[in-house]
């Protein structure tokens, strides 16, 4: 994927969230946006790579609480349940250059990541702000 059409899936997973959260669930804006949430999901999976410059857009377009907290739980997680070791140093570094970027750690839960990379975000998480990760 280019970084125009990573920029663009981007703009259309934040505005399905933004249509689901005003509506409070599913609505006609939700089903005509559903594609990019099932992309995004689906790049996860397969596409780590793309997947990371992904979240990476995401932030940089939109900031919001509700945001962050989504990106973390359908997004942050997952990828670092199934790709975390190639991940985490890219990671740790965005978190060095950009302190913000603890609040998606601060968001998100262990789930299934493997024991080894959640300790490095609770390590993230301390060197940063010293608040534990729940």
């Amino acid at each position: 994927m280019t970084d125009r059409d990573i920029e663009d899936l981007a703009r259309y997973w934040i505005l399905y969230q933004q249509f689901w959260d005003r509506a409070g669930g599913p609505c006609k804006e939700c089903t005509q946006l559903q594609w990019a949430y099932n992309q995004v999901d689906d790049m996860v999976i397969d596409w780590p790579e793309e997947t990371w410059r992904l979240l990476l857009a995401v932030r940089r377009l939109d900031r919001t609480e509700m945001i962050e907290q989504i990106l973390a739980a359908a997004v942050f997680e997952d990828l670092m349940a199934l790709h975390g070791s190639k991940l985490i140093d890219r990671v740790e570094a965005e978190a060095r250059r950009n302190p913000s970027f603890v609040g998606v750690i601060l968001a998100c839960y262990k789930g299934h990541m493997a024991d080894q990379t959640w300790d490095r975000l609770k390590a993230i998480v301390h060197s940063s702000v010293g608040t534990k990760v729940a």
